[in-house]
């Protein structure tokens, strides 16, 4: 549906708490080759996700377990954290 990683995942972030995305999962070719047509990243992020289809926000400690699980079932990926800093502000690096 899009628009996980700027608008919607920040919406759950507590006040003095931000997001730091890691950018360390294989991005499907598709996009890569929208992006090459011209497509700004933001935009990408905001309209594709950059192929992530789901954002869970899980305890640090059990982040590897939970993933464990759910790589049962389709590839998961370990993409951030949460920080203390600004409101709503998410950080790609």
């Amino acid at each position: 549906t899009g628009g996980a990683f700027y608008n919607k995942a920040t919406k759950i972030i507590p006040q003095g708490l931000k997001m730091i995305i890691r950018k360390k999962w294989p991005v499907p070719e598709i996009f890569k080759i929208i992006q090459e047509k011209g497509v700004e990243e933001k935009e990408m992020y905001s309209v594709f996700n950059m192929g992530i289809g789901i954002i869970l926000v899980v305890n640090k400690k059990n982040a590897s377990k939970i993933s464990s699980y759910l790589n049962k079932f389709w590839p998961t990926y370990i993409i951030g954290e949460i920080e203390e800093g600004e409101k709503n502000r998410i950080s790609f690096i």
